[in-house]
């Protein structure tokens, strides 16, 4: 059986790391780009568009003439996807998924979405992918929808609303997870030129008008991705003194997970803005002896380098509101409870969708431990990071960091980790 081996050679920490675009502005932006040139003739251009394996998919799907659309697991594209040929009339697809999205729940999403005349049909299993999907010119009106599995089905339902007969109004649960990726979606939206209102008192509620009276940007430029920084916090929270650059992204971004800037400020990294980058540095601090809890139900993706880092650092910390992580592209909830625990690290599960962090438990001989990444790139990355502290690390694979990040090896090796393949 074959692994990697990651080894860390750093003597000091400096670093320009070049991040790659946003991952999920660009799903969101090539989908209203498709809606865009049904409700007018102008073309949207989309400049810096994400080579992330997701994106690709989403791309060459939309570009697709064929009948037949595997996904693979790619949980955006599925639900994205859905939404739009429901609500292209003419559509004719079968959207196929490889085995873990066939265990990732769409049924919220389909229900919704029937609601409003949606020919949809479940070809294996009840409330899961794989579809078939006959689309058609979808009614409007006020619906409801339950997002506490993901915040996409509500992202799904505003991107399409233009298309539909009637504006669209979403009353959105109050359970809701990433709420801040829906109110990307609306700002992403507002700045082309579609016409959205928010109400969020006494709950989110989110209506989108059935038309384009203009599209105020023909050309939109995607941003460096937040959620691919927090890999970078990560690297710089675990070495000392250690000076990232980061170009390309900026503190008053849409994206949610710009809160990893001031999540890890309390382990040690200090962010300051320049024109046109961050610089991140790691500052000599005193870990809080008090308990920490922090919930993370609105920044999911944050959830594997962040409780990585803190368990490398053993700090006492409880992160709440990890529920959704259980249908991710792997149950990440057991998984970064088992492998960071397999690592020597005092990680455990309390109560349903939480997880404590303690001073590590044990001194492990890393060698004895192949750590399995589940074929998930955020896994796979927060891992591979922990080389800082344990000099070395293995791992079961290395080739899925091109779902969200292509570059992170070529990248991470500015840092000074370097991956070796091995037979073990």
């Amino acid at each position: 059986m074959q692994g990697w081996k990651i080894t860390s050679s750093q003597k000091k920490l400096e670093a320009q790391i070049v991040l790659p675009a946003s991952k999920s502005l660009s799903n969101r932006t090539l989908i209203l780009q498709q809606v865009i040139s049904q409700l007018t003739y102008d073309h949207l251009v989309i400049k810096n568009l994400s080579e992330a394996d997701d994106t690709q998919i989403m791309k060459e799907a939309l570009m697709n003439n064929e009948r037949v659309v595997n996904i693979k697991n790619a949980g955006t594209c599925m639900r994205f996807l859905t939404a739009y040929y429901a609500a292209t009339p003419g559509s004719n697809i079968q959207l196929n998924c490889d085995e873990r999205m066939q265990k990732r729940p769409i049924a919220n999403l389909v229900k919704t979405l029937k609601q409003l005349g949606a020919d949809i049909t479940y070809t294996e299993k009840e409330g899961f992918p794989p579809l078939y999907i006959k689309g058609k010119k979808l009614n409007g009106g006020e619906i409801f929808m339950e997002a506490h599995e993901t915040s996409q089905f509500v992202s799904a339902m505003l991107l399409v609303a233009p298309l539909l007969k009637e504006p669209l109004q979403i009353n959105v649960d109050l359970n809701a997870s990433s709420v801040n990726y829906i109110h990307m979606t609306v700002s992403l939206m507002l700045t082309l030129g579609f016409s959205v209102s928010v109400q969020t008192t006494p709950s989110l509620n989110i209506t989108v008008e059935n038309q384009l009276n203009g599209l105020k940007q023909k050309i939109y430029e995607i941003e460096a991705d937040w959620s691919s920084a927090a890999f970078i916090y990560e690297a710089a929270a675990l070495v000392e003194g250690a000076r990232i650059a980061l170009p390309g992204l900026s503190l008053q971004s849409t994206q949610g997970d710009k809160k990893i800037a001031d999540l890890m400020l309390n382990l040690g990294v200090k962010t300051t803005e320049y024109e046109g980058y961050i610089l991140l540095e790691k500052t000599a601090i005193a870990l809080s002896k008090v308990p920490v809890i922090i919930d993370l139900k609105n920044y999911p993706d944050l959830a594997p380098p962040l409780i990585s880092t803190v368990a490398a650092l053993g700090s006492n910390y409880t992160f709440t509101g990890l529920e959704s992580l259980k249908v991710k592209e792997s149950d990440r909830l057991i998984a970064l409870q088992q492998e960071l625990s397999k690592l020597g690290y005092a990680v455990k599960q309390v109560g349903d969708g939480s997880l404590q962090t303690t001073e590590p438990i044990a001194t492990v001989k890393v060698e004895d431990v192949l750590t399995q990444t589940n074929d998930d790139h955020r896994l796979a990355m927060c891992f591979a990071l922990l080389a800082f502290k344990k000099n070395t690390v293995f791992l079961s694979e290395t080739g899925t960091v091109i779902k969200s990040f292509p570059g992170f090896w070529n990248e991470i090796e500015k840092c000074g980790l370097i991956k070796e393949l091995i037979i073990v």
